[in-house]
């Protein structure tokens, strides 16, 4: 960081240093430590035809999350918390860097064990052809089992940024991150970190401790609730799934609260959409764990009604499932 906003940067490209696909939740790679962030079609053909790319380089947002998680939070609160604090457009072009305990905290591996909490729900209100209103309710879940937090809860804090306009969000590469990635590739790299010194546009600094569970309310994901006060609240459908809500611990906690409910029948269409080929792999194949009868996600949403699993994309997200 050199002080200066207005600075430019050609950017050469290297699968360990950056990203740069034409979508806009490439920032959840910043879990990594990794500058991510999606790029228009323009520029994709400008990165493909020159190996370079014209960056603007971004001012930073430190956000230091301090204390040890509760039980009942996962990542998803702690990012609501941050995008209802500085609102959708508070990250527009800017750098968002994550750190303090609660991060670290974060491992790499998806939980095994531990009682399972709804956790988190995002709805929204939209009309289909009939011109009625209908709420499209989002589940996640999290286990009481601390600090056993995954990385994957590191990619939900990078991935939603974009949803508070930033350019990229980052998490520091610990030695959890190194181990992760040297177990999964030979190709050479090297952890890139914030300077000692380095000066930040500014800086937040939250107490996880003392959080609790969020909603997004309609419209916008700054429309900051907490999950009590929406108590009571109609839904017409569920939706888990799609880059950030459709991990494999998401499905894995899903299905051990349909399984200790006694496998009571869900009420409204509930939609599944695993966010890649290996998470649907893992809902199909996994034992859930816990469950007296040894069955895979799969099999427990079937015996409660859910919509089977459908290929992975991002579904809701684009209008679908």
């Amino acid at each position: 960081r050199n002080g200066k906003k207005d600075s430019l940067l050609f950017f050469f490209f290297s699968l360990s240093l950056l990203q740069t696909p034409t979508i806009q939740h490439t920032c959840n790679a910043g879990a990594f430590g990794q500058f991510a962030s999606g790029v228009g079609n323009t520029d994709a053909g400008f990165v493909l035809g020159t190996g370079k790319l014209l960056v603007k380089v971004p001012p930073t947002l430190r956000f230091v999350l301090e204390g040890k998680m509760p039980p009942y939070l996962t990542a998803k609160d702690l990012i609501l918390q941050v995008i209802g604090e500085i609102g959708v457009a508070g990250g527009t072009y800017k750098a968002m860097e994550f750190t303090g305990d609660a991060i670290s905290q974060m491992s790499m591996e998806v939980r095994r064990k531990g009682e399972v909490l709804l956790n988190f729900f995002f709805f929204f209100l939209f009309s289909d052809d009939d011109k009625k209103p209908h709420f499209f309710f989002f589940f996640f879940f999290s286990s009481s089992h601390h600090p056993t937090t995954t990385n994957q809860e590191r990619m939900t804090v990078c991935n939603m940024v974009v949803e508070a306009g930033a350019k990229n969000g980052t998490c520091p590469c610990d030695q959890v991150t190194i181990d992760y990635v040297t177990a999964r590739t030979s190709k050479p790299f090297y952890p890139v970190e914030a300077d000692g010194g380095a000066s930040y546009l500014k800086e937040y600094r939250f107490d996880v401790s003392k959080l609790e569970p969020l909603v997004a309310a309609p419209h916008s994901p700054d429309n900051r609730k907490t999950a009590v006060s929406c108590k009571g609240t109609k839904i017409d459908r569920v939706y888990i799934g799609s880059c950030t809500g459709g991990k494999t611990e998401d499905f894995l906690y899903a299905a051990k609260l349909f399984a200790a409910s006694g496998d009571q029948q869900v009420k409204v269409p509930t939609y599944l959409v695993p966010a890649t080929q290996k998470v649907w792999a893992d809902v199909y194949a996994m034992p859930v764990p816990g469950d007296p009868k040894g069955r895979t996600a799969a099999e427990i949403f079937a015996a409660v009604g859910c919509v089977p699993p459908a290929a992975p994309s991002c579904a809701a997200c684009l209008g679908g499932p």
